[in-house]
């Protein structure tokens, strides 16, 4: 089976098993947030629970772990950014492979400084969510990450971010905006696809030649302005996917 439709599979199966469960706060019951240690138990199957929310580990070694699900369906999720099990501290540095797949009730989202990736379907078809937060540490978000996220409206993307994997922003109808960090150097096909709506993207890459952009990774560009750093423009109009921008402006004062 490929990729994608192994993650579609995945998604159906999600959303399928969701549909059983009650909608709840996925926050500590003492205050929960980012940087807080919250207590875990080991479950048979070797999962970590907080009573919420699941982990799985990443690296024992490295002492790291992911956020891999919920007890049910979220409508307030508070991730910290560390756990203790007997003890030993782990840090969270990552949300999993569909960990919040298909909770459609996902409202609010607060997610801690210590991640480093969003990874593949973490949120896809998450319709209810229309403002995320990304911690200043994510350098990855992975493909579908927040496809189908229907109400999301703006992102602001994290200063460290490297890598937007294909179609994160999948079918994302609501986004009219886009801020793209210096950092950034690999954007997959499709990652942007937004029926139309998009209308301004915001780059702060200085050097677009030197990063990997796919030629179909702004599906609608065209309905877009383009705001570029000073001194910018003339490199970006002649490079794809930015050339296929409505306009090329540069941003005021920059």
């Amino acid at each position: 089976m490929g990729k994608n439709k192994f993650y579609a599979f995945l998604c159906m199966v999600v959303m399928a098993v969701s549909s059983a469960f009650v909608f709840s706060s996925c926050s500590d019951d003492d205050g929960g947030g980012r940087g807080d240690v919250v207590t875990v138990i080991q479950s048979d199957d070797g999962r970590l629970y907080d009573g919420t929310l699941y982990y799985d580990y990443v690296s024992e070694t490295d002492r790291t772990v992911a956020v891999s699900g919920s007890a049910g369906d979220c409508v307030d999720l508070d991730v910290p950014g560390y756990i203790s099990l007997n003890g030993t501290v782990y840090t969270v540095t990552s949300v999993g492979i569909g960990a919040f797949n298909g909770q459609d009730k996902l409202v609010k989202v607060d997610l801690p400084q210590t991640l480093a990736l969003i990874d593949d379907y973490a949120f896809y078809g998450c319709s209810s969510l229309s403002s995320i937060s990304l911690p200043s540490r994510v350098e990855t978000i992975g493909s579908f990450a927040f496809g189908n996220c229907t109400s999301l409206a703006a992102v602001t993307l994290p200063d460290d971010l490297a890598t937007i994997d294909y179609c994160a922003f999948y079918g994302c109808n609501s986004l009219t905006f886009v801020t793209l960090p210096s950092r950034l150097s690999y954007i997959g096909q499709q990652a942007f696809s937004t029926s139309g709506q998009l209308r301004e993207i915001y780059s702060y890459i200085t050097n677009p030649a030197d990063g990997n952009y796919h030629a179909n990774s702004f599906v609608d560009i065209e309905n877009a302005i383009l705001f570029v750093p000073k001194g910018t423009v003339d490199e970006y109009e002649q490079l794809s996917p930015w050339n296929k921008a409505r306009l090329i402006t540069e941003m005021s004062g920059r």
